[in-house]
């Protein structure tokens, strides 16, 4: 039978295990390992509960109905609409950089969550991009913006002789993929935006920009890979990011990634492909 992995916050296990026991005939088993919160049969159908908060379960609608009730009340939202912003490629210098943003009607959350939506570090390439589909079809909108190597170099050029970090470039890019979220539509709605912290100074002054900023509840935060909205942004520039490194494999007939920095300086035109800065 299908299964379906999900994750929690470290701090949700207790209380889902709860809930769970409460709402689901469970027969509990022994754990395995010392890794195992809980394991427990519903039916013939094995539910294991790690203490990292990941959880592998059957998929069938019952347990399905239950477990997205249950996640609703774990995480109540009092937005109508959470907007996440994530990136991808901003540490390597093989690739352009991605960042997107992902609106999503809180009613869904739960949803994308039972279809394995997660923290992209968490998840294989081929899982990463099994999940594009289900977050385009159920977010009320997502934005990708991609600075091809070459893009990024003459950016980051101008930025430096601006007296600018990287960082002042990527609150640009945070800020650009969020504005193209923000319809008439949207702004009607009580909005919170996420962004994983990386230079909360910079940031603050970036969304400052934004035409609809006092419409807006922003929040910065460590891991916020951990909300399902900045999980799904995550997710899409890690797919983009993929989709641009296989596109020039393909057109240059070489895999990219095998190369390292010394064989890379010395390769045909290494402005479009590499984020020169990084391997100078």
């Amino acid at each position: 039978m299908p299964q379906t992995v999900l994750k929690l916050k470290p701090e949700q296990i207790d209380e889902f295990i709860e809930k769970f026991r409460r709402s689901v005939e469970i027969a509990q088993q022994n754990p395995t390992s010392q890794y195992e919160k809980l394991r427990g049969k519903i039916g013939k159908d094995t539910v294991i509960v790690y203490t990292t908060g990941k959880i592998i379960m059957p998929t069938n609608d019952i347990v399905q109905k239950v477990v997205r009730n249950i996640l609703r009340e774990l995480s109540p939202e009092e937005f109508d609409i959470v907007i996440g912003s994530d990136e991808a490629g901003k540490g390597e210098w093989l690739g352009p950089l991605t960042v997107a943003a992902v609106a999503l009607d809180r009613d869904v959350i739960p949803q994308l969550q039972l279809q394995g939506v997660m923290d992209s570090k968490l998840l294989s390439v081929e899982r990463i991009r099994s999940l594009v589909n289900p977050i385009n079809a159920t977010a009320l909108g997502t934005k990708v913006l991609v600075v091809s190597p070459t893009r990024f170099n003459e950016l980051f050029t101008i930025f430096r002789k601006e007296g600018k970090t990287l960082n002042d470039l990527l609150a640009w890019g945070h800020k650009t993929a969020i504005e193209m979220l923000l319809t008439e539509q949207v702004l009607e709605q009580k909005v919170k935006v996420v962004i994983d912290e990386f230079d909360r100074i910079k940031t603050s002054r970036e969304l400052q920009k934004l035409k609809a900023f006092s419409k807006l509840t922003i929040i910065q935060r460590p891991r916020a890979e951990e909300l399902t909205s900045v999980a799904a942004a995550s997710v899409l520039a890690r797919a983009a990011r993929e989709e641009w490194i296989d596109n020039e494999n393909r057109k240059l007939k070489t895999d990219l990634r095998v190369l390292s920095e010394e064989e890379v300086r010395l390769f045909p035109n290494v402005n479009e492909i590499a984020k020169i800065d990084y391997i100078h």
